[in-house]
């Protein structure tokens, strides 16, 4: 953040801030999800097909023993939700999504460092990435409505969850 005079520093992490960026999330990618299914061609099918497979080739959630392979998921993670609404046909609403996720992933990296989950979510996470992909390739939009909400809501509940040990930590430091 800005401040005039001053130069500028870390913006802080909220609650309110965290919730906020969800609700829009939630309705943009929503809306991203809808537009995709209804225009998307063979090739944005295509590179639905080909972001699963580049995503299936790293180590899932709780099996990422080294920084560099959780970089490598987080990309492909990232490429894999981006590929899924790349069909919508709107840049502005491609790049919103793109920021929220972006912002929304500064909580991720804070307050659950490495993906920390265990072994037994992370098969239901993978089990999600598979049936996403088909929801979005049979054009059944309640089915990716539905997937996405539960896919996203997970990691949304492990990040709330660990609010209150950071608000602890970070007013012990001050």
């Amino acid at each position: 953040t800005a401040e005039g005079k001053k130069g500028f520093r870390v913006a802080p992490i909220t609650r309110n801030d965290f919730n906020e960026l969800v609700t829009i999330r939630q309705e943009l990618e929503i809306r991203a999800i809808e537009l995709a299914i209804q225009h998307g061609d063979d090739d944005w099918e295509a590179n639905i097909v080909a972001a699963y497979h580049r995503l299936k080739k790293t180590h899932p959630p709780g099996h990422i023993e080294n920084p560099a392979d959780e970089e490598e998921r987080e990309r492909r993670h990232r490429d894999f939700h981006m590929a899924l609404i790349a069909g919508c046909r709107s840049r502005w609403l491609l790049r919103f999504c793109e920021q929220l996720t972006a912002h929304l992933e500064r909580y991720r990296r804070i307050l659950n460092p490495q993906s920390i989950i265990s072994t037994g979510i992370a098969a239901e996470i993978e089990e999600e990435h598979r049936a996403l992909m088909e929801a979005m390739l049979n054009r059944s939009t309640k089915d990716a409505v539905d997937i996405i909400n539960n896919h996203r809501d997970r990691t949304y509940d492990v990040i709330l969850s660990r609010f209150e040990t950071f608000e602890q930590r970070t007013a012990a430091a001050e």
